[in-house]
């Protein structure tokens, strides 16, 4: 296995050496840079497993260089030291993603040691998830097209079995860290399809501000934000001739698999200690209050974090397509999207959270 590259940016070369020193009798390659520039094209020319950057530097700060590391290297592992940073900053980079740890400075050897080691560790099942998940097979003995889907449907479900076996040791080893357990999900999604990742962020940060608005408790509002991040995890075990379409261009086949999607995320994240509420709540994405869904469930039986989840995905489809078709103007989407919702109140969604989701559309004014 290739040596795993750690690199280090910070504006101060002192900063540096003195890193350089400390790891000298490392298993890893240390590479320290001081330059965000050269950083960017590091990320670009090597496999960096681990990116460790000091938040205060000229020009460019420690949260942008990751932003744009995320963009350049998703497989790297982004880390920050800093001596100083606004709370509420460094929380919203940690939530999002794009912090895995950061560092106190001065650091503690012992600290930054441990904190590199897990990083590596991470990096190494990233990798291996993203290997299975790539790996393709050629079906030419296949006699139909239900055939095909399901020998993919099959292969993903193994691939996902084996990286979800990973985890599960990973977390007994971490102490049940649900949150390196979370970021590597929504990772695994990002990798699979990018496409799925944004549509959960998106859905996740709407469903959360609707949950707010109706003064959900804090643990619904928790699963309105984990399950929509994780809503789409059952579509990345199905072939990209299922999730690459729209659901209405689907052949009788391939509906018949997409419909399962939701229930094969709630089997995999069952699994997992932790997420058996949100394993619940994202197997009803496909419901609708009247009872029309795959599953025949309605109303009440519908947990309100899922309804909240069902229509944040509605809201996405109509604004973002309508928008689109309309030169990316914002307000006919949402005008369209509140137009839809009045006219599907009791049929598709619950009263209540209808008019929250109306209340809410009247006064947005841009799309995020």
């Amino acid at each position: 296995m290739e040596t795993a590259k750690v690199l280090f940016v910070d504006d101060e070369e002192d900063v540096l050496l003195n890193y350089s020193m400390l790891l000298e009798d490392e298993s890893y390659d240390v590479i320290t840079i001081s330059s965000p520039e050269e950083a960017r094209k590091k990320l670009k020319q090597d496999d960096i497993a681990v990116l460790i950057t000091d938040y205060e530097m000229p020009v460019v700060n420690g949260l942008e260089l990751l932003d744009e590391a995320r963009e350049i290297s998703p497989g790297t592992i982004r880390m920050m030291a800093t001596g100083h940073i606004e709370k509420e900053i460094l929380l919203s980079a940690i939530n999002s993603g794009n912090v895995y740890k950061y560092f106190v400075k001065p650091i503690e050897p012992d600290s930054l040691m441990e904190g590199i080691s897990e990083a590596i560790e991470y990096h190494n099942e990233l990798g291996k998830a993203q290997y299975w998940i790539s790996k393709r097979k050629h079906y030419v003995d296949a006699s139909s097209e239900m055939e095909i889907l399901q020998t993919q449907l099959d292969e993903r479900e193994a691939e996902l079995n084996m990286i979800l076996a990973e985890l599960e040791e990973s977390s007994a080893k971490q102490k049940e860290n649900f949150k390196s357990i979370l970021t590597t999900l929504a990772m695994l999604i990002q990798i699979r399809n990018n496409t799925l990742f944004k549509n959960g962020q998106w859905v996740s940060k709407f469903g959360v501000t609707l949950a707010r608005a109706m003064k959900f408790s804090a643990s619904d509002i928790t699963l309105v934000h984990i399950g929509g991040i994780l809503k789409n995890l059952g579509l990345i075990l199905l072939p990209d001739a299922i999730t690459e379409k729209k659901v209405g261009m689907l052949s009788p086949p391939e509906l018949q698999q997409y419909y399962r999607f939701p229930l094969l995320g709630q089997q995999l994240l069952s699994k997992l200690p932790g997420f058996a509420k949100i394993a619940n709540t994202i197997s009803y994405v496909l419901e609708r209050y009247d009872g029309s869904g795959p599953l025949k469930v309605g109303g009440e039986d519908i947990p309100l974090p899922a309804q909240i989840i069902v229509l944040s995905d509605d809201a996405f489809r109509i604004i973002h397509s309508s928008s689109l078709s309309k030169g990316s103007d914002f307000q006919y989407g949402k005008t369209y999207m509140i137009n839809h919702v009045r006219k599907n109140i009791s049929k598709l969604y619950d009263p209540n959270l209808a008019h929250a989701a109306i209340r809410y559309l009247s006064t947005k004014t841009s799309a995020n």
